[in-house]
């Protein structure tokens, strides 16, 4: 019965490790991605681009992407990204 538990114990402490480096490789994921996020929607910003269904959010020094903001921050660049492709289209002349 001891070796039992001490086994199932054992094994749930792997799937702890295993969840725990799970969520550190997306949080590293997370910090990559977020550096080129940033500075694609600063040069954005800049444009003439601007958004008409996407909120745009805010990018304080010190913000982190987390999985409750990523979809908010990444549906903001992929607004900036399709007036691109749709200005680059209508200027060439291209359907």
């Amino acid at each position: 019965m001891k070796g039992k538990m001490e086994g199932e114990c054992n094994q749930l402490i792997d799937q702890i490790n295993k969840a725990n480096a799970e969520t550190e490789a997306a949080r590293r994921m997370f910090r990559k991605v977020q550096q080129h996020v940033e500075m694609m929607v600063e040069m954005f910003k800049r444009s003439k681009f601007y958004l008409s269904v996407a909120t745009k959010m805010n990018y304080d020094e010190g913000f982190i992407f987390s999985e409750s903001n990523i979809v908010s921050f990444l549906a903001e660049l992929e607004e900036y990204i399709c007036s691109l492709i749709t200005y680059t289209a209508f200027k060439r002349d291209d359907p």
